[in-house]
């Protein structure tokens, strides 16, 4: 009888209602009708009825004690735990800024490994040291201030890649580890973001805790990394952290961005690729900060590509001169009409 009830509870998992099937396991592991490899099995059905990893080991290590015989079962059971264990971040340390020493962390794409802003301050390279493998330069190639994120490159080659929370995930109240370069793991807790933009949330720390410049990686209790700690503050005094979807969202725009422009050079002061140095000019046509020392001089045909790369190629107002363009026949610098 109990394994006829064992062999529906296995049809209704088949058909979809594990409900029903986990009712009816629960019943019959309870009772006595079952024998050994009935109660193995039984455990082993039980264990696909919930999604929670503890809940499908405890299952599994049960039906092993009742089927020791079965190394697919010991198999399985390995495997599902090593997957429930947080993976072992690897985190790297930067020197030789002002604001150094910092953590940093591989970002699996590129070449690229992403740290503060703040972090690297007005260095254009730094050194990246991580545990066992020495160090080397790394060179700033893309700075986000907005988002206090900058970008580097290094000759470091790294297989391993962060094991990254989904962008949308939903995140409440929980835990969450930072891991510092050189000074272990601090544990924290999300405050919520509802305070905040959308890619960013607040992390709340004991006093103390935070040693260096920030771009700690932040996981969770499923090992998935959610954001980079950065060392900005909310009203509230809590940690702010940035979301792992905005630094690849930002880390893929300037690939893209590189692509389109390789002779770009990085602005240190706005963080933008700027192309002027490239057609003879000494200043960032973005913020107008000064990459190259020395005048302008360049031939006709770069002089044009220069003006036209600031906006400065148009034709000029009747009235006032100014080269900024017009809107609906009409100068926007002083309004008035522009046409022949």
């Amino acid at each position: 009888m109990a394994h006829e009830d064992l062999q529906r509870a296995i049809q209704l998992m088949q058909t979809g209602a594990s409900e029903q099937a986990a009712a009816m396991l629960e019943r019959l592991l309870q009772g006595g009708g079952l024998d050994a490899p009935g109660r193995a099995a039984a455990y082993v059905w039980l264990a696909e009825t919930r999604p929670q990893k503890d809940f499908k080991v405890r299952c599994l290590q049960q039906a092993l004690h009742y089927a020791p015989q079965m190394p697919q079962l010991q198999q399985q059971l390995n495997e599902l735990q090593r997957a429930s264990r947080p993976p072992v971040a690897r985190v790297f340390g930067l020197f030789g800024s002002v604001n150094a020493p910092a953590s940093a962390i591989n970002l699996g794409f590129g070449g690229l490994f992403a740290t503060t802003s703040f972090a690297v301050g007005a260095a254009s390279e730094l050194t990246l040291r991580t545990e066992g493998a020495g160090e080397v330069m790394a060179r700033v190639v893309g700075r986000f201030p907005q988002d206090d994120l900058a970008l580097l490159r290094s000759e470091l080659a790294v297989d391993d890649k962060l094991p990254t929370a989904p962008s949308a995930i939903r995140l409440g109240q929980q835990t969450v580890v930072a891991h510092i370069y050189g000074s272990g793991t601090r544990h924290g807790s999300v405050m919520g973001s509802n305070a905040v933009p959308g890619h960013w949330f607040p992390v709340r720390f004991g006093r103390g805790q935070l040693v260096d410049a920030g771009g700690n990686p932040l996981y969770d209790s499923a090992g998935q990394c959610l954001g980079l700690l950065t060392r900005n503050k909310n009203s509230s005094g809590d940690w702010l952290a940035l979301r792992m979807g905005q630094v690849h969202a930002r880390a893929r725009s300037w690939l893209d961005e590189r692509q389109r422009k390789p002779e770009a050079r990085l602005c240190g002061a706005c963080g933008s690729l700027a192309q002027a140095p490239a057609y003879g000019g000494r200043a960032c046509e973005h913020c107008g900060a000064v990459l190259v020392p020395g005048t302008e001089s360049s031939p006709p045909a770069a002089s044009r590509a220069l003006l036209a790369l600031r906006g400065e190629d148009r034709i000029p107002c009747p009235h006032c001169a100014a080269r900024v363009g017009d809107y609906g026949g009409r100068c926007l610098r002083c309004g008035r009409s522009v046409a022949g």
